[in-house]
């Protein structure tokens, strides 16, 4: 019995620093997502974008129930988008956290952007 991790495992990790730090590595495509996404989602009236330069980006959405909701319909639409919650997070913070990935595409973040405005709208027609 042992709690060490299998040795594949270390050899994943070492192959994965060894790519990191090799010439065909390269972060620009994440960061033009980022920076596309920040534009898109900068247009959204009434949702507030935490700043951060990093793959993780957040929305606030106050309130559990709405936090949930909005992450409901994003989720439906195929996004894996969480809500973070009251008392992870403080009491009208609740937020969309949003991991972006060198893999995405902006049509999937236009399609984040049109969930959140259909919601929107949803929410001020009650």
């Amino acid at each position: 019995y042992t709690t060490a991790a299998p040795t594949h495992t270390h050899i994943s990790v070492k192959c994965a620093y060894d790519w990191l730090q090799s010439s065909d590595f390269s972060n620009e495509r994440l960061h033009q997502l980022i920076r596309f996404f920040k534009q898109e989602l900068a247009t959204l009236e009434g949702l507030v974008l935490i700043d951060s330069h990093s793959a993780i980006q957040c929305i606030v959405i106050p309130g559990n129930e709405r936090c949930r909701m909005f992450a409901s319909r994003l989720q439906t639409a195929g996004l894996d988008i969480r809500p973070i919650l009251s008392p992870t997070v403080p009491k009208g913070k609740e937020r969309l956290r949003i991991c972006l990935h060198s893999f995405n595409t902006e049509a999937e973040i236009i399609q984040i952007k049109e969930v959140l405005q259909h919601s929107l709208k949803m929410e001020s027609s009650l």
